[in-house]
């Protein structure tokens, strides 16, 4: 399982041109009638600027590396407590809009 030693990786969550500001990016998981909301923080004070899960220090390169792997999303929950399952569940469907704005 992936710690959180990081690789360079193509992935932006920041804007172009915000280097060493703080960058919030949230999105929305909509399950039945309950709506919670997952942060992704990337702050410079915190792992040099590394996009985290809010509330933690676990980068959220760690949730795609450990995927690519063949780890299970509730095996990384377990190595990583602080992260929530809405947490995750939700960077893997901004990454996945992300993709699908690229490719359009």
């Amino acid at each position: 399982m992936r710690g959180a030693y990081l690789k360079n990786t193509e992935l932006e969550l920041c804007p172009r041109g915000a280097e060493g500001e703080t960058c919030v990016h949230r999105a929305a998981i909509v399950t039945s009638d309950i709506v919670s909301h997952a942060t992704i923080v990337s702050d410079p004070e915190i792992l040099g600027g590394t996009p985290v899960f809010a509330g933690t220090r676990v980068p959220v390169r760690v949730l795609f590396e450990n995927l690519a792997d063949g780890v299970s999303l509730g095996e990384i929950l377990e190595a990583f407590p602080t992260v929530t399952h809405e947490q995750a569940v939700s960077a893997l469907r901004e990454a996945d809009a992300l993709i699908e704005r690229a490719a359009s």
